[in-house]
């Protein structure tokens, strides 16, 4: 597994300029400096309720930037993502959907 301080992806988000659109979607704007916070946020949120290693994330939701966001914090954290397709739903068994599984 490739560790999060040599992950090319996040070391480039890293180097952009903090005042640059990030992500731009029909409802959301985020620049780099706000992607980068909300990651880190995400980032303490999952390193506190995962204190062992090996931990991983399923993610239900539609292609946004919020999915982009959680991805990126999960890589960040080493956590492999699962993606769910939005058809998963609870009473299919699916009951921890963008929650550490």
């Amino acid at each position: 597994m490739l560790s999060a301080q040599n992950n090319a992806l996040l070391w480039a988000i890293r180097r952009h300029p903090p005042e640059s659109i990030a992500i731009c979607s029909s409802e959301h704007t985020l620049t780099y400096a706000a992607l980068n916070h909300t990651m880190a946020h995400q980032v303490d949120a999952w390193q506190a309720l995962n204190k062992d290693s090996g931990q991983r994330v399923a993610l239900a939701l539609e292609n946004c930037p919020a999915w982009v966001v959680l991805d990126l914090a999960a890589m960040q954290c080493g956590m492999p993502n699962v993606p769910l397709p939005l058809f998963f739903h609870p009473r299919n068994g699916c009951t921890q959907c963008a929650m550490p599984v």
